[in-house]
């Protein structure tokens, strides 16, 4: 991710980033000078847009994924499963850095799918779709649940933290939502990537697309993994690994390259916090 701006900026700003986390654990970020500099910095080196794989992306105003400060990677398991001409399905593509990839990736005769129900989100996703003359993504402004009608979502502070809970703690909105075996039934005859990201709510997206995901043998899965989130949102992670056994799929834990099995999903269910991606296969 390359902001527009001054190139020594941005150089400066990654050696110091570099710096921070090489002495992460160390206490330095309570020094109030360091919090100072911080702050300083993240405010200065904004910018409203960046150039990601040639491609253009408009930032939202307080850049809370700040793109304008560090790249975005995509995990090489992604970038290898993504080629011309196949179809691929974005739920919670917030304002569109993975649907640019893909639709960059698949080119004029592959197709995306991209599901941003956040409006403020959704109005950014579509002008990135657009400044960049991608063709090939359908946008919906729906939610991905097990279910289709009408869910709440509650709003962050963070454009990337909005979400579907059971326990409230902000304001909310209602928005239609649509499961993928509903939307999929008669439109698609083959996806080849489902990537999900949620915020907690990803197994039900799971449960609601079983038929799709069953009929798509070769389809891979990246999705999101959070246990706080996930257990707010009423699933258990050992409910989720069982979804995703019984859909025969492989599971890597892309945070530390790790085979999921259910020791594992276990060792992980007594963690408070823990966040990473899951990718999902057919072995």
């Amino acid at each position: 991710m390359i902001p527009i701006i001054k190139k020594y900026d941005l150089n400066f700003f990654k050696l110091y980033l570099s710096f921070l986390k090489k002495v992460k654990g160390h206490g330095l970020s309570k020094i109030p000078l360091i919090i100072k500099l911080n702050s300083f910095l993240f405010k200065s080196i904004k910018t409203k847009e960046v150039e990601f794989f040639n491609c253009r992306v408009l930032l939202d105003k307080y850049d809370k994924y700040h793109l304008s400060s560090q790249d975005y990677e995509i995990p090489p398991e992604v970038k290898n499963s993504v080629h011309p001409g196949q179809t691929i399905v974005d739920v919670g593509a917030s304002i569109g850095i993975y649907t640019i990839f893909f639709a960059k990736m698949v080119g004029e005769k592959g197709k995306v799918y991209a599901f941003e129900p956040e409006p403020n989100n959704f109005e950014l996703l579509k002008k990135n779709i657009t400044i960049n003359g991608f063709k090939n993504v359908i946008l919906e402004n729906k939610a991905v649940s097990d279910i289709s009608g009408t869910v709440k979502m509650e709003v962050a502070d963070n454009i990337a933290n909005h979400r579907i809970t059971k326990n409230f703690s902000g304001p909310t909105f209602d928005i239609e939502s649509v499961s993928i075996d509903d939307y999929f039934k008669d439109k698609v005859p083959k996806i080849d990537l489902l990537k999900i990201d949620a915020e907690g709510y990803d197994g039900y997206v799971i449960s609601g697309g079983i038929k799709t995901i069953t009929k798509n043998s070769s389809m891979k899965i990246l999705m999101e993994f959070h246990t706080k989130f996930m257990k707010e949102a009423g699933l258990e992670p050992l409910n989720l690994f069982k979804i995703l056994s019984n859909l025969k799929l492989k599971i890597t834990d892309l945070k530390n390259n790790k085979c999921v099995d259910e020791l594992y999903i276990k060792k992980l269910d007594k963690l408070d916090y823990y966040s990473t991606n899951f990718f999902c296969e057919r072995s």
